[in-house]
């Protein structure tokens, strides 16, 4: 899939950080779209349509780190990490969080609605000749 996916420049460089420090492949996975980017080079991305961040192949590790509630980001490499690749991992979250947006869906206004008139107070009834599309002159006649 095909997506014009990219970053700011800040997170585009802690992206780059990652991946020139610890010789890792950078994913990140947006909640809000069910969309998974891998970073290929400088603010280039591959987009695929997937719930989850994929399992690593054989023989690779993989780090995931939520960024906030809508991005998680995922690092995956050749071996094993160490922790000063966890720490980098948790920096480069929260770099990340402020550049990326955390809002899960676009807010859209409120549907107008037509406002219903409410049943009598005496309880049941049933609906006048109008709001069924009756003509009034044919209720109104007397046999």
């Amino acid at each position: 899939m095909k997506v014009a996916f990219r970053v700011r420049e800040r997170a585009s460089e802690v992206v780059e950080t990652l991946r020139e420090v610890l010789g890792a492949r950078v994913r990140l996975l947006d909640a809000a779209f069910s969309c998974v980017h891998t970073h290929v080079r400088k603010n280039e991305w591959i987009s695929s349509r997937r719930p989850s961040l994929p399992a690593p192949p054989a023989g690779r590790c993989a780090l995931d780190r939520p960024v906030n509630r809508r991005w998680t980001l995922q690092i995956s490499r050749q071996g094993r990490f160490d922790d000063q690749a966890r720490a980098l991992l948790e920096w480069a979250a929260k770099e990340l969080g402020s550049e990326l947006s955390s809002e899960l869906a676009f807010e859209l206004p409120p549907r107008r609605r037509p406002s219903r008139r409410l049943p009598p107070a005496g309880g049941g009834g049933s609906s006048s000749p109008a709001e069924l599309g009756i003509p009034v002159g044919w209720v109104r006649r007397i046999p």
